[in-house]
C-alpha cells in the first residue's frame, strides 16, 4: 500500500532548467505581480501545459544547472487542477503511437511503475516547455506593431496572444 501512494503524479518539486527556467523568469517574478504575466509559477507551468498541448509542440529538456523550483507546497493545493491537465496529456498525446483505448487506459489508471509515472511526468513536461516557449515568445519578445490597438508593449503582447488564430483554433 505504501508503494501505491508514491505512485502519483505531481508528489514532488517540479524543476525548470537552463533556458527554459530564464525564460520562466522573464514571465514570472515571485511577489512581483505587476512584472510577472501570471500570479503565481504553477499557474504559468499548468498554462504551459495545456498551450503546449494545444499547438501539439513538445520540447526538449534543457540539462543546464540553472533552475527553477515549483515547491511542493504550492503543487499541493493545484494537484487536482494538474491531475486532471494531466490525464487530458495523456489522453491526447498521439506522440508513441497508441491506439485510443491505450491512450484512454493510460490516462484514466494510475501508473504501474515508477518509470512509467517518470515517462508520463516527462510527457506532460515536454508539452509545458513548449507551452513556455512560446508563451514566452508571444508575451516577452514579440515587437507590437502599428496593427497592436494598444501601444504599452505588455498589453498590446496579451491581446495578441488571446486573438493568436494558433491557439484558438479547433484543430479538426
Amino acid at each position: 500500500m505504501g508503494r501505491e501512494l508514491q505512485l502519483k503524479y505531481f508528489n514532488d518539486t517540479i524543476c525548470i532548467y537552463g533556458k527554459h527556467r530564464e525564460m520562466v523568469d522573464e514571465l514570472w517574478e515571485k511577489n512581483k505581480i505587476a512584472n510577472s504575466f501570471f500570479k503565481r509559477l504553477i499557474d504559468l507551468y499548468a498554462v504551459a501545459a495545456v498551450v503546449g498541448l494545444k499547438l501539439g509542440e513538445r520540447a526538449d529538456l534543457d540539462n543546464s544547472s540553472e533552475r527553477r523550483n515549483i515547491q511542493l507546497e504550492q503543487i499541493a493545493g493545484f494537484e487536482q487542477q494538474l491531475n486532471t491537465i494531466m490525464k487530458m496529456v495523456l489522453l491526447l498525446d498521439e506522440s508513441e503511437g497508441l491506439s485510443e483505448q491505450e491512450r484512454i487506459d493510460r490516462a484514466f489508471r494510475k501508473p504501474e511503475t515508477q518509470e512509467k509515472m517518470q515517462e508520463h511526468m516527462e510527457i506532460f513536461n515536454s508539452y509545458a516547455r513548449a507551452g513556455i516557449e512560446f508563451l514566452h515568445e508571444e508575451l516577452v519578445v514579440r515587437p507590437t506593431s502599428y496593427e497592436d490597438v494598444y501601444t504599452e508593449p505588455r498589453v498590446a503582447n496579451i491581446v495578441a496572444l488571446l486573438n493568436n488564430e494558433e491557439l484558438m483554433s479547433v484543430k479538426e
